[in-house]
């Protein structure tokens, strides 16, 4: 059942809601009418699974405590794994159930991402729009920008903030420019920007579950390794990259169901048997780094709370 609270404050009727199951949960099997429009075969079990977030964690392999993974898509989704529901838990990040039954994650979420470093070659690079291959000029510009883009910062909230404080009306600015500012630079610190972004994140879920000690990425941004060293340097993490990131809702859904036909006892089983072949690339964080975006990190913050991008 929902809970009734709910239902109040959004007006809506509790008969006209399907009953709640557990993710993994056999709902009911292909009828004969329906194997004869899809081609499957009748008897076939449907199973539940989580939410698409959630599938994803599951897939990329957040099932045991210290685990989390980043998705930085068009905008970005981090998911780390809890056994319960925080005690201490408010409102700066999301508490959901996982695709694991009677576990849960903690989500946050940033409005753009990907989004944003398109809006950079949009408008910064407008010159590569002709190019076989459009972020490459970008790409390649953001390499010869050293770490910290020499002192260059942007605020990322050029649609609102997610987590931790859910401000739509902030903006994204750019601060500390000069004349020795390139585009590059400006560019580079879009990426830092959202990884330092993700960072406040990061220590958001640790504050709750411990620390976490490993971070598994995925998304389109993901594709540019300099941007996954760049993570890695600003958490001080591992990062593990794989080959098939983007199809990793696809195997948690499947985690879901090879559990519940009982072909696997435990979702970590079934996941690490399907990843045994994959190609996973190892980022390592440079330590020499760290103080550069632990200082920026400060002071992008230290921004924020001042007004800037308000």
């Amino acid at each position: 059942m929902c809970e009734p609270k709910l239902l109040g404050i959004f007006e809506v009727d509790a008969e006209k809601l399907c009953e709640l199951r557990e993710p993994g949960t056999v709902i009911g099997t292909v009828t004969d009418e329906f194997a004869a429009k899809t081609g499957l075969t009748v008897g076939m079990p449907f199973v539940s699974a989580g939410g698409d977030q959630q599938c994803a964690a599951l897939g990329h392999g957040v099932t045991a405590p210290g685990s989390l993974e980043i998705t930085t898509g068009t905008g970005a989704f981090m998911l780390g794994y809890s056994e319960k529901v925080p005690d201490n838990l408010t409102n700066n990040i999301i508490c959901g159930a996982h695709a694991i039954p009677g576990k849960y994650v903690l989500e946050s979420s940033m409005l753009t991402c990907a989004a944003l470093y398109n809006w950079a070659k949009a408008n910064l690079f407008a010159d590569s729009e002709g190019d076989e291959n459009p972020f490459e000029r970008i790409n390649e510009a953001v390499k010869q920008s050293p770490p910290g883009a020499k002192g260059c910062i942007a605020l990322p909230y050029f649609q609102g903030r997610g987590t931790p404080d859910w401000n739509a009306d902030a903006k994204g600015c750019f601060v500390n420019l000069s004349l020795n500012t390139t585009r590059a630079d400006m560019a580079r610190a879009i990426l830092e920007a959202i990884a330092l972004e993700a960072k406040n994140n990061l220590d958001i879920v640790e504050s709750y579950v411990g620390t976490i000690d490993e971070l598994l990425i995925g998304g389109g941004l993901t594709k540019f390794p300099e941007f996954d060293q760049m993570q890695a340097d600003t958490y001080q993490k591992p990062l593990l990259y794989n080959q098939t990131s983007a199809e990793q809702t696809a195997l948690g859904a499947w985690a879901c169901a090879a559990v519940a036909l009982g072909f696997y006892e435990t979702h970590s089983e079934a996941i690490q048997t399907a990843k045994v072949k994959e190609q996973v690339e190892t980022y390592t964080p440079n330590p020499e780094n760290a103080d550069v975006y632990r200082a920026k990190q400060a002071k992008m913050n230290e921004l924020y709370r001042k007004g800037f991008g308000k």
